[in-house]
């Protein structure tokens, strides 16, 4: 732990001193186009002699010697990283004579370049939803029988997920826990979902609004196999909802609904 404090602290005492010229390579290694770097992903590959200048004294100063000989475990643990959150730093490792703390100072850099979601504004038409729910529904509205239950949508993960819980009972004696968890795909944050319950369900869903406190739950399903639709809408106090499902060259049919009261 000490080998990794002192590595950071380095690292940032070299930003410090540096950050005027390394704003200034960074600002023309924006404007130049960005070139495949072999890996998934996407990176920035960066000439050794730009990063000479950016940091003096450090670049070049073990000769021919490899990164890859020499590194610490920060380095290591920005090469385990996922494609898109330290590819940048993977590539600029490649060049001899780059020591550890200029990469890690470039990948710091190449990182402002990924997307930053707006988090203020992205869940706006599903806020309708969060919350405790308490539900019922009654004998004639689902294949199972009068149940009752509760659900919850939470937003978690910092804002970056929601998550519902559900459990239900019914007149039958059938139990039914699941969850599902809502997300925003890359690139242009489309909300898509994913289901499973204690059946062994596993459902991708894609997500529509109809209308204002309206959303609809689409499975992705080919046109062989069934397809399902849940919807959720406000209705005055309630929160309605219903089950849809089709079997393959059907249209949708109602296979359970229900209503709800935030507790």
């Amino acid at each position: 732990m000490r080998a990794v404090a002192k590595d950071l602290d380095k690292m940032i005492a070299t930003w410090g001193a540096n950050e005027d010229a390394l704003m200034q390579e960074y600002k023309g290694i924006r404007r130049r186009p960005a070139r495949r770097s072999g890996m998934p992903g996407r990176a920035l590959v960066v000439d050794a002699n730009i990063l000479a200048r950016a940091a003096p004294g450090e670049a070049g100063a073990r000769g021919s010697n490899s990164v890859r000989g020499n590194e610490t475990p920060i380095l290591r643990e920005f090469r385990s990283q996922p494609p898109n959150c330290g590819v940048a730093l993977a590539s600029v490792a490649r060049y001899p004579g780059i020591d550890m703390r200029t990469s890690v100072i470039l990948g710091m850099l190449s990182l402002s370049v990924l997307p930053v979601r707006a988090q203020g504004t992205s869940w706006k038409k599903l806020e309708f939803l969060l919350g405790t729910w308490t539900g019922s529904a009654g004998q004639t509205d689902t294949q199972l029988g009068a149940g009752q239950g509760g659900f919850s949508f939470e937003l978690e993960l910092n804002r970056k997920i929601i998550v519902r819980r559900n459990h239900a009972g019914y007149a039958s004696g059938v139990e039914h826990d699941d969850l599902m968890v809502i997300y925003l795909d890359a690139p242009d944050d489309t909300p898509r979902a994913m289901f499973f319950d204690t059946e062994g369900h596993v459902i991708r869903y894609n997500l529509a609004f109809p209308s204002s406190n309206k959303v609809t739950f689409e499975s992705d399903g080919t046109p062989a196999g069934l397809r399902y639709r849940l919807s959720y809408w406000l209705n005055g106090h309630a929160l309605d909802g219903k089950f849809e499902v089709a079997p393959p060259g059907s249209e949708y049919k109602t296979y359970m609904s229900w209503t709800s009261k935030k507790e």
